[in-house]
């Protein structure tokens, strides 16, 4: 009989509905213990092995046993405490079980989990769980051969060595898979929509580690060596290094089984931060619904905004982020892409918006061609600020030598070029210059008299008329609002 936590629940899945058993610490399970070879004891030592077809069986109420085969098992034993450091002389329990098979079989049906190794070992004291494979991968066409496998309904990690350990009440984990690995599953990230479960797959993979460690109240997930994280339609990301911050938010939900009391548990994951960082010569290349591009290195810090409502269309382009389309259409989504520097976003987790853009180092942010026709809007500076004010309209301001402006209407040069959408201004401080497209007209200075005309000649002379080129630049400011310039200085 073993009392408290085991071997068979740390592999468990966490969410709630009958899933994942978490045995609570006073109770008692009775666990079988077969094999069809010898049984050694060593009573100096405490140890105990067997070999040759072992398995284990821990009873479950209610259900099939939670198993474990093997090629040979292995129990350490140690003297219970008095609890003022002298050892009972009779009275001992597990300090270690270690399996070693081809391979070692973790079939947990209460735990919905299931695990495959070479080698297996479970220190009972601190709870700790080491898991090895063969390490080379011996079979090229077949790259999870003899590698470290745990599956549950959520999660599956492959690697060639997985070693973690956990708290009673699972709300502390430290996880580290060693070696080439991959990830695939389907968390819970409800977090990023108030109104919905959004449940997305979610697949990583990585060349030389994956650790999960706490840090205060949250977790550090840190993925190395060509980093790659796709999550669904939510898009993917590749680095050198990916480093996330979470915040798991447990809760614990009694039940009866069979007369005993029993702990499920459900976890929510919420996201706080992610950075990436590369090597020389290498990028962070991210792919997204509303961001697309080629970085050195990206930082996004994730908030959880209360639930908007949809805006009325802004009446300028320059208040453009996203235009509500007519009833049983869905609403245009703006694109963009950046390149170039260190990229710091704050996304909008409830309402999945990007709020604002932060770009450090020679840069180009550019809006891809919107679906709705619309114009398109590019930017280039050394330091790119871009963020939405609360009705959704723009605001930016680009610095550099030059920065550049650019949209189908105009384009603007100048160390300094700030973006003011709740007001549709644009306004460069210093000097600068704008090139525009205005009708061959546009100096005139002749008006017609009106005169009775024919359709023909109507249709004529309201046909969209020819444009020409303008060049202008200034010393000290520009200020326009769209229909007027004012500028300062050697105009």
């Amino acid at each position: 009989e073993l009392q408290g936590d085991d071997l068979f629940s740390r592999f468990g899945a966490q969410r709630r509905g009958g899933k994942s058993v978490s045995r609570s610490p006073n109770s008692v399970s009775r666990v079988e213990v077969r094999c069809d070879g010898p049984l050694r004891l060593d009573a100096q030592r405490l140890k105990a092995t067997v070999e040759k077809d072992v398995s284990i069986a821990m009873e479950v109420p209610g259900q099939r046993p939670d198993m474990l085969s093997a090629k040979q098992l292995t129990m350490q034993f140690q003297r219970v405490s008095d609890g003022k450091g002298k050892q009972a002389k009779r009275e001992l329990t597990l300090s270690l079980v270690s399996a070693v098979g081809e391979p070692v079989v973790v079939d947990a049906p209460s735990q919905q989990a299931y695990v495959e190794a070479k080698r297996i070992e479970y220190e009972f004291n601190n709870k700790k769980i080491k898991l090895r494979g063969y390490g080379i991968q011996h079979d090229p066409t077949k790259p999870d051969q003899g590698r470290v496998r745990i599956r549950n309904p959520e999660h599956e990690i492959i690697a060639p060595a997985v070693d973690f350990a956990g708290t009673e009440d699972r709300t502390t984990w430290q996880f580290v898979a060693a070696g080439p690995g991959s990830y695939t599953g389907s968390p819970d990230l409800s977090s990023f929509a108030a109104t919905k479960q959004l449940q997305q797959s979610i697949a990583a993979s990585w060349e030389k580690r994956l650790s999960l460690q706490p840090y205060q109240d949250r977790h550090i997930l840190i993925v190395e060596g060509a980093a790659a994280v796709q999550a669904g339609d939510m898009g993917s990301i590749r680095a050198d290094e990916l480093r996330f911050e979470l915040r798991h938010e447990q809760v614990a939900v009694a039940t009866a089984l069979t007369g005993n009391r029993e702990t499920l548990y459900e976890t929510k994951t919420v996201p706080l931060k992610l950075a990436t960082s590369s090597k020389a010569g290498l990028h962070t290349t991210i792919q997204t619904p509303q961001l697309n591009g080629t970085l050195a290195g990206l930082t996004v810090h994730f908030q959880e905004r209360p639930q908007r409502a949809t805006a009325a269309s802004p009446a300028t382009p320059a208040q453009r982020a996203t235009v509500p389309s007519p009833p049983g259409q869905q609403d245009v989504v703006r694109r963009y892409r950046v390149d170039g520097g260190n990229l710091t976003a704050w996304f909008d987790t409830t309402n999945r918006q990007l709020e604002r853009l932060h770009v450090d180092g020679q840069s180009r942010l550019a809006e891809e061609a919107p679906l709705d026709g619309s114009t398109p809007m590019e930017v280039i500076g050394k330091v790119i600020d871009f963020q939405l004010d609360p009705n959704g309209r723009p605001l930016a301001r680009l610095q550099g030598s030059p920065a550049e402006l650019t949209t189908a209407e105009l384009s603007i040069t100048g160390n300094d070029i700030q973006l003011l959408g709740d007001s549709n201004r644009v306004l460069v401080p210093g000097q600068g210059s704008l090139r525009m497209q205005v009708p061959e007209n546009f100096l005139s200075t002749e008006t017609e008299n009106v005169q009775p005309v024919s359709r023909q000649q109507f249709a004529v002379q309201n046909a969209k008329p020819a444009t020409q080129q303008v060049d202008v630049s200034w010393t000290e400011s520009l200020a326009f609002d769209g229909r007027v310039a004012e500028l300062q200085g050697k105009v």
